[in-house]
């Protein structure tokens, strides 16, 4: 049995992402990307993980960059998302009107994220269609609290209350003795 990459999507489209915009800069160029791959490689060193296609704008400025922001986002920031998730703008298109700092490297620092990792290039793995990109964390700066949000069937969503708090171990849940 073969499955396609519509029957992925399809499938993924279930399993709630979270949010964050990537930017970097390389060659004299900026650029930004909204995100839905970010995950936690290792807390020693402290490395994360995202994904980028190959035919998005976003590759040839962050294959190579020296360093890289990621932004957390919180759920009144998703006209932010959605304006950085727009393939048709044009590099300096991407960035007017959004207040922002060069970072190390001039990776932009979205003034307006309430919270940023700012990242040292690791590792670029090139797996199908996309990069798989690791960073080591080398700055955290968390600004102010925020309600994070995820991508869920192809839409934002609130992340509600706790259903569950798992056990000493990790994962069980709580016992009925």
């Amino acid at each position: 049995m073969s499955v396609d990459g519509k029957q992925l999507r399809q499938m993924m489209r279930r399993a709630p992402s979270p949010v964050v915009v990537v930017t970097a800069r390389n060659e004299g160029r900026s650029r930004g990307i909204t995100i839905g791959s970010l995950t936690s490689v290792s807390l020693d060193p402290p490395l994360v993980s995202f994904n980028v296609g190959r035919s998005s704008q976003m590759y040839p400025v962050i294959y190579g960059a020296p360093t890289f922001v990621v932004h957390l986002l919180g759920s009144e920031h998703t006209p932010l998302a959605d304006w950085f998730a727009r393939p048709d703008l044009s590099p300096e298109e991407q960035f007017e009107g959004i207040a922002y700092r060069p970072g190390p490297g001039g990776a932009p620092i979205l003034d307006e994220a309430p919270a940023v990792m700012v990242c040292r290039a690791s590792a670029v793995l090139e797996v199908g269609d996309h990069i798989i990109v690791v960073g080591e964390v080398t700055h955290v700066e968390r600004r102010r609290a925020f309600d994070a949000f995820v991508y869920y069937e192809r839409a934002y969503h609130h992340i509600g209350g706790r259903i569950h708090t798992p056990g000493p171990g990790g994962s069980s849940p709580p016992s009925a003795d």
